[in-house]
């Protein structure tokens, strides 16, 4: 049956619905939408509700199977019940599984905007069969009076109205809208949502999660406790892990984006053991070779919820640093002015809805810590600096005495520190870590390491990107941060980002790995037991093939 025949044609909200088939899918579909409201149940695969009062106007069967079944659909045929009104496959009821639907419920449908966005809108709603259930538009501009041929209202038209839903299609004004919208009566996502969170194909990622084959042995807690913001967009493990992202604070504030829609699909791609979204090649916790779970391990998983915010928060949404490194960026970034904005507007949301509620703070994932100007009005503010502890991750230039006492000042009982730093020859350091002066990064190191010493931080660690042109002087590295009183130094895989993105020769010749993530014949002789086994090293994300100690993170959220 045609999708657009299918959503006019059932309201999922005047309907008890009945799961049926699949188990895992059947579990699956009442993890996602029993918290939305919805009157729905579980049914055996045994038992044969489906098959009394079958042509009840009142209920819904949705059948948990991923591919046609055709013994069913000739049982039903011969019962009267038909696929669109009595009965639909899991495929079609994912449809159903949108804030159109799920919050719109039996409201008319409005839009706020008549630009470009209004009518990218249109053509993704007119797949969906639901351009035609637009009511009217909605728009400040005087002299707009129809758009699409639909009236065009004037905002004051709407106030204290409870009979509409609106999706705001614009990219530019929405923050004013919103506020406008908060003013007339109505309720973020339950009155109205932004575009952006309409325009997501959750269908087809729900399709990804509940039908793949692959179920694993594990459970990972990270996508129920940790976040890292970068740029705009929320993603719920290391986004080299866990590429999704679960929404934008462009258009969404934080606990929005924590709890929307996608963080579900992806939180269910945990519980049910499929990991369907994840970058199994880069996952420093699991070995994804095994494939076996049983039903009853998977089951309880699906208890799981997330906290109300994340114990560890990874802040990175300021892209401006002093370094260009090829493994990370092509050219040094600043933020214009206009840029800084929104950034001080989502730095804003973070230090009054988010920061006061983590446990581990982290700047910065993205950027300099010490050369942003959005980071440096974080920790200068005093939300900040009421919090009991902060972990800084730096490149280690600006990292000076002068830096360490806007740390020192704010008298945190804990702080904890990881530095960025590419090798230990300076003409390496500086090839790769480009803009940096090596020995002034030695120096703030060292000064930092007797900071350590002397029980001012707590936790000092390096990251170091394994690559070709520092191979050979990592064991140097480890001797050296062990002298100077580094906890761990943390060996992450290169990574085809930054200056080897559009370059994939460039980024084959300096990478240690091939493309199944093993190591290259030529660099085999580096890693010499002395270097995988140092008491420092910890391989991370290449621990299982290196056949190293996988070495224990901070807690079960963080990545550190």
């Amino acid at each position: 049956m045609d999708n657009i025949d299918l959503l006019n044609n059932v309201n999922i909200w005047d309907k008890e619905i009945i799961l049926y088939g699949d188990e895992k899918i059947r579990n699956d579909i009442e993890y996602l939408f029993k918290s939305r409201g919805l009157n729905i149940r579980s049914c055996d695969i045994n038992d044969d509700v489906c098959f009394i009062e079958t042509n009840r106007s009142d209920r819904l069967i949705v059948l948990c199977r991923k591919a046609k079944d055709e013994t069913f659909e000739v049982h039903a045929k011969e019962l009267g019940m038909k696929q669109g009104e009595h009965y639909l496959y899991a495929k079609d009821f994912f449809l159903y599984y949108d804030p159109i639907f799920l919050e719109r419920k039996n409201k008319k449908l409005a839009v706020w905007g008549t630009g470009a966005c209004a009518n990218e809108l249109w053509e993704i709603l007119n797949q969906r069969g639901l351009a035609s259930e637009i009511a009217f538009y909605i728009d400040n501009a005087e002299g707009k009076n129809m758009f699409r041929g639909k009236q065009v209202l004037n905002p004051m038209e709407i106030k204290n109205r409870c009979d509409i839903y609106i999706i705001v299609a614009t990219r530019e004004f929405q923050w004013d809208i919103y506020q406008q919208l908060n003013e007339y009566g109505f309720q973020r996502k339950k009155d109205y949502v932004h575009y952006n969170v309409i325009a997501r194909d959750y269908g087809k990622l729900l399709e990804k999660a509940c039908f793949t084959e692959e179920q694993y042995p594990y459970f990972c807690h990270r996508p129920f406790g940790y976040c890292d913001v970068i740029g705009d967009h929320l993603y719920l493990c290391c986004p080299d892990f866990l590429p999704i992202s679960a929404g934008s604070m462009q258009f969404e504030p934080f606990m929005d984006c924590w709890n929307s829609y996608i963080a579900h699909i992806l939180r269910l791609s945990i519980v049910n053991g499929s990991f369907a979204f994840c970058n199994k090649q880069y996952c420093d916790l699991f070995d994804f070779h095994k494939i076996t779970s049983t039903r009853e391990e998977l089951k309880a998983n699906y208890e799981k919820s997330p906290l109300e915010h994340p114990n560890t928060l990874m802040v990175g949404i300021d892209h401006s640093c002093n370094l260009r490194c090829p493994s990370c960026r092509k050219e040094v970034y600043v933020a214009a002015a206009d840029e800084r904005k929104e950034l001080d507007r989502r730095a804003e949301d973070l230090l009054e809805n988010v920061l006061p509620y983590v446990n581990r703070l982290w700047l910065a994932g993205s950027g300099e810590v010490f050369f942003s100007k959005t980071y440096r009005k974080i920790l200068a503010d005093r939300r900040c600096k009421q919090r009991s502890s902060i972990s800084i991750l730096s490149n280690g230039v600006l990292f000076d005495e002068d830096n360490w006492k806007l740390l020192e000042d704010a008298c945190y009982e804990s702080i904890e520190v990881a530095v960025s730093m590419d090798g230990m020859k300076n003409e390496t350091i500086e090839k790769l870590r480009r803009g940096a002066s090596a020995q002034k990064l030695k120096r703030n190191l060292e000064f930092l390491g007797r900071l350590r010493k002397q029980g001012k931080i707590q936790r000092l660690f390096l990251s170091c990107v394994v690559q070709a042109d520092n191979i050979a002087e990592l064991q140097e590295l480890l001797n050296y941060c062990q002298d100077i009183g580094v906890d761990k130094i943390q060996f992450l895989k290169l990574k085809d980002n930054g200056a080897y993105a559009d370059n994939d020769d460039q980024f084959d010749e300096v990478s240690v790995f091939d493309d199944e993530g093993r190591i290259k014949k030529r660099f085999k002789p580096y890693f010499t037991e002395e270097l995988l086994f140092h008491s420092l090293a910890d391989w991370f994300n290449s621990s299982d093939v290196l056949q190293a100690e996988k070495k224990p993170r901070l807690d079960i959220y963080d990545t550190f």
